[in-house]
């Protein structure tokens, strides 16, 4: 059986799998030269299918990453898309809509995003595809890559632990895996993103989210600490973890991807070396402990991770230093 995998959001891609096999795997960025592209990865498809000599009616199913999604945007321009989702409505009725409906009603939205998904579908049926479409949970993506790319699934109990900016109306997930299969036991919505605070942070200090993350856990570490633990004082009243531990709560009023004018406000004439120290320190610190009690409610000490929050790897030195962890594998890519 031929399932063809596709994603189409930032880093878009494609996957083929033949019997189990994965025979070709194409990030579209690596065909258009345009970093972190976004969008379907047309040309993607067309070199697997040409690779492996075949046609597109061919594929048996198609397995499409993410029930819903916003609209395809330029990466290069995702700072411009973050400030516009957090300022104050302007006079066009849509845009006044639009904002209302992710601010007061994010059900609504995401229901609205998830059948404008199904229209994306007809990219494939211009290129002659006419067989089964499944859209494939975001997180429970992430969770499969974590379980089934550990060294541990074929033959024990694995803790499976999924964190980002947002997918699927979530940021984060919690799963055991065990024989093959893998159930989730606690889920965290986007609204409580530890990813969002991170992808705002790096915007405000004038870089890149969503791609630039990676120089602001680098520079904290320059910092002086007492600088640093000013920043962090401010950051630590935006989000905690929920009394059970599994879960992440926020502690300010609007949802965390709206958070970007309230750092503005909180973190001015912060030195941007603090800022970024508080970042680290938060992300460190709660997903240390989120971790720690993840294993003592599963009983659990080895740990498949995948999301582009675990793509900070001083955060996953803390964690494999934890002495509640015994193994953490985490999925080198966090494309979704």
């Amino acid at each position: 059986m031929r399932i063809l995998g596709i994603h189409d959001g930032h880093n878009a891609s494609a996957c083929l799998l033949d019997d189990g096999r994965v025979r070709y795997v194409f990030q579209e960025e690596r065909l258009t030269n345009l970093k972190n592209y976004v969008g379907f990865p047309q040309r993607s498809i067309r070199r697997i299918l040409e690779l492996c000599q075949l046609s597109i009616d061919q594929v048996d199913e198609v397995a499409w990453a993410s029930n819903y999604m916003l609209d395809p945007y330029d990466p290069k321009r995702i700072g411009e898309l973050f400030e516009r989702e957090n300022r104050t409505p302007g006079k066009k009725t849509k845009e006044r809509l639009v904002l209302a409906l992710r601010r007061t009603a994010p059900g609504v939205y995401d229901r609205l995003l998830e059948k404008g998904r199904r229209k994306r579908a007809q990219h494939l049926r211009d290129m002659g595809y006419a067989g089964k479409i499944t859209f494939v949970d975001h997180h429970r993506a992430h969770a499969a890559t974590a379980y089934y790319g550990s060294p541990w699934w074929r033959g024990e109990r694995v803790l499976v632990l999924t964190n980002d900016g947002a997918g699927d109306a979530l940021c984060s997930t919690v799963s055991v895996g065990e024989a093959g299969r893998f159930e989730r036991r606690a889920e965290t919505t986007q609204a409580d993103s530890l990813g969002h605070i991170y992808s705002r942070v790096t915007m405000l200090l004038g870089m890149v989210p969503l791609d630039h993350e990676y120089k602001v856990m680098g520079l904290g570490p320059y910092a002086p600490e007492d600088g640093g633990r000013k920043s962090y004082g401010v950051l630590s009243r935006y989000l905690g973890l929920t009394e059970g531990g599994l879960t992440f709560r926020r502690r300010v009023s609007e949802p965390l991807n709206f958070v970007y004018p309230r750092l503005r406000r909180d973190l001015n004439l912060h030195r941007f070396d603090w800022i970024a120290w508080g970042v680290q320190h938060l992300t460190e610190t709660l997903l240390a402990e989120w971790v720690q009690n993840c294993v003592r409610a599963t009983g659990l000490r080895k740990v498949a991770a995948a999301g582009g929050v675990f793509m900070n790897v001083k955060a996953n030195q803390q964690i494999l230093a934890l002495p509640e962890v015994d193994g953490l594998f985490v999925y080198p890519s966090s494309g979704d």
